[in-house]
C-alpha cells in the first residue's frame, strides 16, 4: 500500500486514499468500506490535515541530519503543539529518503504521553 496518496493505520483500522481525489477506504477486522472524507470521522480527519502539514513542512516537526549517501535520518520528533496521538514519518524530506531513524526518536517526556503510534516509512533502512 505504500503507492497510496494517504495512509493511515490507527488501532485495527487501516484508512487509505488512492488519489488527492479518490475515496478513501477503510480496512477493519470486521470489513471494508468506502468512504468520503465528510465521511470520516473527526478523530481520522484531524490526523490527516494534521500529518498533511507534516509532509508540506517536515523540518517543523524533526530534528534531521544529511547521511553520507544522500539519506536523511531523523534524530528527534520535536514536540509541536499540534501533535496527538498519530504522527507519519514521511518518505522523504528536501528530496531525499529517510531512511534512518535515531533509537531515542521520542525522547521528550510529555511527548512520549501524547504518542500512540508512528507511522514508519518504507525507505527506512535502520
Amino acid at each position: 500500500m505504500g503507492d497510496n496518496y494517504f495512509e493511515i493505520m490507527l488501532d485495527d483500522k487501516i484508512f487509505t486514499q488512492r488519489t488527492p481525489n479518490s475515496k478513501f477506504v477503510e480496512f477493519t477486522l470486521d470489513g471494508i468500506k468506502v468512504n468520503t472524507y465528510e465521511e470520516l470521522p473527526s478523530d481520522i480527519k484531524e490526523i490527516i490535515e494534521f500529518n498533511k502539514k507534516v509532509e508540506e513542512n517536515p523540518l517543523e516537526f524533526f530534528d534531521i541530519q544529511d547521511l553520507t549517501g544522500g539519506g536523511i535520518a531523523i534524530d528527534q520528533i520535536r514536540n509541536h503543539k499540534d501533535i496527538k496521538k498519530y504522527i507519519k514519518i514521511p518518505e522523504y524530506i528536501n528530496g531525499k529518503p529517510v531512511t534512518k531513524i535515531n533509537s531515542d526518536v521520542v525522547s521528550i517526556p510529555d511527548l512520549r504521553k501524547k504518542l500512540t503510534q508512528i507511522q514508519l516509512p518504507e525507505t527506512l533502512k535502520h
